[in-house]
């Protein structure tokens, strides 16, 4: 059984909190269930390191935990001096995972530990368009972060009447529902003929320093069989990982009118769209689903797999020959 504790709440939530109850390390921890069931592992989730504070609060959860791991999902290597003193808060983990791969080397001389690569993902099959793929009736979908020189250039091609551009309006929003919000998001990326994916905070040199990293724009794009318009961040992860042909086809951050050219281009290359669409959806069938990553958690952490994973994976595989065969087809 798994134990899973999201650290952190954030903006408004997390004032409120800490008027009510003061510092984050008085803040108490809420049963895991009504009964008192032990747990083979308690796995924490922190987006940030300063996120360990609230593991404080977990009073007696670990004692009914065989082993417990923390994954720190945003770590940046020029900021782990600032973060050292929340790192100390994970000395009685287990295990620490991270999914900025090239943070992992500098995390473990700092927390004089090994810490593992745990990359993003993404549900590979409610992502997935086959076996009944909607129209894409959106030209290009941009979520999140996006260059403003593209966007400028969209903009003006969507003024003109030239494509259809769908794009955020507001910044920092409150989601209503997490559940809905995902499920909008698959159905805009499968219906969307090209996505936006540049690496992740991009357009925020003062806070990377340089180091770039797998965004999770990328799994979402590819998971979804969008053709991917961006630039491909340089780190090994995204080279192992992203390694068929166009899974991202450059469009410079600075030019433009770059887009529109490669738009043009795309448009002229019917068969080159098809295999790109089909080389996304089938390695995100086969190696971005969330399940692989867990397994990889459970095979680090020394407990077994389970039947159902076993069932999924089984899943994926026969999901990704059909989306394959089915591609062949139409070509």
């Amino acid at each position: 059984m798994l134990a899973p504790v999201r650290c952190a709440p954030r903006g408004r939530v997390l004032r409120r909190v800490w008027r009510a109850v003061g510092r984050p390390d008085r803040l108490l921890a809420t049963p895991l269930t009504s009964g008192n069931h032990d747990y083979d592992l308690l796995l924490a989730l922190c987006q940030a390191p300063s996120d360990l504070r609230y593991l404080t609060g977990l009073r007696g959860v670990r004692d009914r935990c065989r082993r417990s791991a923390c994954l720190l999902e945003e770590v940046w290597s020029a900021d782990l001096e600032r973060w050292r003193g929340d790192l100390k808060r994970i000395a009685d983990f287990d295990a620490v995972f991270t999914s900025f791969a090239s943070s992992a080397t500098a995390l473990s001389d700092v927390m004089g530990r090994r810490c593992h690569v745990i990359l993003g993902g993404v549900d590979a099959v409610k992502f997935c368009p086959y076996p009944d793929p909607p129209v894409r009736s959106i030209d290009v979908y941009s979520m999140g972060r996006r260059p403003e020189a593209v966007h400028g250039a969209l903009m003006l091609l969507a003024r003109c009447g030239r494509l259809f551009y769908v794009y955020d309006t507001v910044r920092n929003f409150a989601i209503i529902d997490p559940a809905e919000h995902r499920a909008l998001l698959r159905d805009l990326v499968k219906r969307s003929r090209h996505f936006l994916a540049y690496h992740a905070k991009f357009n925020k040199p003062e806070e990377t320093h340089g180091q770039q990293e797998l965004g999770m724009r990328y799994f979402e794009g590819a998971a979804g069989g969008a053709v991917m318009l961006g630039s491909a961040p340089r780190c090994e992860a995204y080279d192992r990982n992203f390694d068929w042909p166009d899974a991202v086809v450059p469009v410079s951050a600075t030019d433009a009118w770059e887009v529109a050219e490669v738009l043009a281009e795309l448009d002229g290359q019917p068969e080159r769209v098809a295999r790109i669409r089909r080389d996304n959806v089938v390695n995100s069938l086969l190696r971005h689903d969330w399940v692989y990553r867990w397994r990889q958690i459970l095979d680090i952490m020394g407990l077994p797999r389970t039947d159902g994973m076993s069932l999924r994976e089984a899943h994926l595989r026969h999901l990704a020959a059909n989306v394959f065969h089915a591609s062949r087809r139409a070509a």
